[in-house]
């Protein structure tokens, strides 16, 4: 479930390195998302992926990951 709190994943494809961050707040449909670097990022909701390591489908995205939770 998406909430404040929440440690995400991102899957940018292209031999990119995977992101990690924590989502900080929720508005409107909107999710902020604090990357590691503390680069902040917007996304919508429907954007966000299930578990990162149980999807099968493509990788390229941002998931949550509850590895980390």
């Amino acid at each position: 479930m998406i909430a404040v709190g929440t440690k995400v994943i991102g899957d940018w494809g292209a031999g990119i390195p995977l992101s990690y961050g924590t989502i900080a707040s929720i508005a409107n449909y909107v999710v902020e998302v604090v990357w590691d670097d503390l680069t902040p990022g917007y996304y919508r909701i429907s954007e966000i992926g299930g578990d990162y390591y149980s999807e099968t489908s493509n990788k390229i995205g941002i998931y949550e990951d509850r590895r980390r939770s």
